[in-house]
């Protein structure tokens, strides 16, 4: 691992001088061939180090601002799915299956669910970032954490570099490959990603191909929960000897996506570009504090300037008074040429492959065990190989007309319509010639298709001084989904309370008639079958809030409302509740600064109507606090520590089988704080992180587990360095 980490690093360095040659065609012909050119002569302007980042939201008609994450704040977070939510259940290793504890931070995907604990792995669409540089630009991320034994690694490569003004093209690679604390935890994590995009006056196209896989050893979980809690009276010296359920068994993913989105122009139109308004013009800063991340589709800060939650509002005014932003883009009352309206294609294909394997099955099952993990074997009892295949091709056509042409109403109105084709390759039951004793049965495949068509609309208000706001239907009205319904809506301002405070209120919510996935009605492998009819779930949500940016504070509430709710229960099978209910989530974020001393604060408080259906912790906190100065006038340091805590409940458990969490009335998890000792360095550009990881280990006792049968890491040391390139 060390070699093929050691070897991407040395290629991305060779690589990256070579584009920078052709990124600026000014430099042509001024190398040592040219011997005769009068050197004095030659005047060589600074090109300006600009990045512009965004991804495409609202159908891929909107194209939202994002920051280019180059701060100190937070690089310490070294595993992903904690910076985007405070509190997570994992099986506890890095690039392991998850699900986040507040329940705003879940998301579903309604096609495949076996991505579902693993969905920061294989990204969507909705998800990519796109970018622009005046320069080209490379990232470099390593992460190593140990015992070298026991040790995890990490490795990023992002190059992106524009071939022109409107063109860019890029490569990002990701791969996570750590071998566990425990026995056969070991994982391999990894995304290559090609992208481009063109924006020109009237036509523009964004699109990438991207290959994702995971290949990861699934252990079950330790026999014994109090093989650990009492860790003493076993006498397991190390973690990786305390007996596991498998050695092994394996989960195999691989993901294929090509995705394209064109756009074309309509008409003219001269709109007079106010100083405050953005246009969809990009803004470059840093994000500061993964902890705050959300995800509402578009948000304001105090200053208007227009962000998706990548960047909370909460810290963005302190932010750029700190790195002296200013917003970029045309002078007050410098017209623009805009289009009246634009048409815009989607294509989508995805192709999946799932193969959950366990060898030598026979020794994990009765009788060579008293208590088999698994309780049926349906098809071969020597060994498992369930084997899912999913492709899905998805085309959308749409028609907006812009706002700034809508000069009566002021807002403006998009419609669309899609059809989605979905084909699954699933196992079947066997078939046993009925007079053939020694007939051994075999895995069958049977395979469907499912087409669903769907259209809908929106109208919206995105430019502005102090009021934003949309509202949108989708109507699925054939197919698989025929008689599914969304309907959202969300707003969002800005207004002066003081001389020195500017504050927001903010809301959004939905109504959703929902159709069961096709897995959660019929599945069938070795040791799982079920044949269920469920009918939509239904939900309302409702959220809304206050921020107030320069005091650093904001405060937020959601309720749901779910009805026919589909869950997973007890014995690892999805079920259809036949209770109606109701979920509350209050948030409190708030940054104290007191002269060199931070402390980043988010707590969550959520209730349940039924904790057998909806299991949630009453209580979830993150607390980062650290110390920050500068040395020698170039090197900024962070010395500081992360705490995180959630009340006891009963916390869904992991199935390997079926890849979901499910719940369980076992025992409760939690009430035990973790916490990390850290320093983070930022040297120009680069950025190091040194962490003590789970510090305390022992001080509050063993009962350290994320849900039953997983642990947390024991204490290690780790540590990581992002390095930036711009030419």
């Amino acid at each position: 691992m060390k070699k093929i980490s050691l070897i991407i690093f040395l290629v991305a360095l060779t690589v990256q001088p070579v584009f920078s040659q052709f990124g600026d065609p000014g430099n042509r012909g001024r190398g040592q061939g040219n011997i005769d050119m009068d050197e004095e002569e030659i005047v060589e302007e600074p090109i300006k180090k600009e990045i512009k980042t965004w991804k495409l939201i609202d159908d891929f008609t909107f194209a939202d601002t994002i920051p280019l994450d180059t701060a100190t704040t937070g690089f310490q977070i070294h595993n992903p799915i904690y910076r985007y939510s405070i509190s997570n259940i994992t099986t506890g290793n890095l690039g392991a299956p998850y699900v986040p504890e507040i329940l705003s931070d879940r998301k579903w995907r309604n096609d495949f669910i076996f991505i579902n604990s693993l969905q920061y792995y294989f990204p969507q669409p909705e998800g990519i970032l796109y970018y622009n540089t005046r320069t080209p630009y490379t990232n470099l991320v390593y992460g190593f954490g140990g015992p070298k034994r026991r040790s995890e690694e990490s490795v990023g490569v992002l190059f992106t570099q524009n071939v022109n003004k409107d063109f860019n093209v890029g490569l990002k690679y990701m791969l996570y490959s750590p071998v566990g604390h425990y026995e056969a935890q070991n994982l391999r994590n990894q995304t290559v990603r090609l992208f481009a995009g063109y924006t020109g006056r009237k036509y523009s196209i964004n699109g990438y191909f991207l290959f994702a896989s995971a290949a990861q050893s699934e252990n079950g979980g330790i026999i014994n929960d109090d093989f650990l809690i009492h860790k003493d009276s076993y006498g397991f010296e190390q973690p990786e000897n305390i007996p596991v359920n498998f050695s092994t068994a394996r989960n195999d993913i691989n993901n294929f996506q090509l995705f394209v989105t064109q756009s074309f122009g309509l008409g003219n139109i001269k709109v007079k570009k106010k100083s405050d308004e953005k246009l969809n013009d990009s803004l470059t800063f840093d994000n500061p504090v993964p902890v705050f991340v959300r995800d509402s589709s578009l948000a304001n800060d105090s200053l208007g300037l227009q962000h998706s939650g990548k960047l909370s509002a909460l810290i963005a005014d302190s932010l750029m008074k700190q790195y002296e932003i200013r917003p970029s883009g045309n002078t007050e009352g410098e017209p623009v040429v805009l289009p009246v309206s634009t048409i815009y294609y989607t294509l989508k294909y995805e192709h999946d492959k799932r193969v959950y394997s366990i060898d030598d099955l026979p020794q994990y099952m009765a009788p060579a065990v008293d208590n088999p993990y698994y309780k049926n074997i349906f098809v071969d009892s020597l060994k498992t190989r369930d084997s899912v295949k999913y492709h899905e091709i998805v085309n959308t056509f749409q028609l907006k007309l812009n706002e700034e042409a809508n000069s009566l109403l002021k807002f403006g109105v998009r419609v669309f319509i899609a059809n989605a084709v979905r084909y699954y390759i699933m196992p079947a039951p066997p078939y046993y010639a009925p007079y053939d004793r020694d007939y051994v049965p075999q895995y069958r495949n049977k395979d469907t298709t499912l087409t669903t068509t769907y259209f809908g609309g929106q109208i919206f208000k995105n430019l502005g001084e102090k009021f934003w706001w949309n509202a949108g239907v989708k109507m699925y009205f054939q197919g698989y989904r025929a008689g599914d319904i969304e309907l959202q809506g969300k707003i969002n301002s800005r207004f002066r309370v003081s001389k020195k405070d500017t504050a927001g209120i903010f809301a959004d919510g939905g109504f959703y008639v929902t159709s069961p996935e096709l897995f959660q009605n019929y599945y069938f492998s070795n040791h799982f079958q079920w044949n269920n009819h469920f009918r939509a779930e239904k939900m309302i949500r409702i959220r809304g809030g206050v921020k107030v940016p320069t005091r650093r504070l904001e405060l937020q509430a959601e309720l749901r409302s779910i009805n026919d709710h589909i869950f997973w229960n007890n014995d690892a099978l999805p079920e259809q509740s036949a209770d109606f209910v109701q979920t509350l989530e209050l948030s409190l974020s708030k940054y104290f600064k007191w002269s060199n001393i931070h402390s980043i604060n988010k707590m969550v408080y959520q209730a349940t109507s039924n904790a057998d259906v909806i299991p949630l912790p009453a209580f979830a906190v993150y607390s980062s606090n650290f110390y920050q100065n500068i040395l020698f006038q170039v090197l900024t340091f962070q010395v500081g520590f992360d705490m995180r805590y959630h009340t006891e409940y009963y916390a869904p458990t992991y199935m390997p089988a079926t890849g979901q969490f499910h719940t369980q009335n076992i025992r409760k998890i939690g009430d035990y704080p973790f916490f990390d000792v850290y320093v983070n360095f930022q040297l120009k550009r680069s950025r190091i992180y040194v962490k003590l990881d789970h510090a305390t280990e022992g001080l509050f006792g063993n009962d350290y587990f994320y849900t039953t049968g997983y642990p947390a890491n024991p204490r290690s040391i780790k540590f990581g360095i992002s390095w930036n390139f711009y030419d």
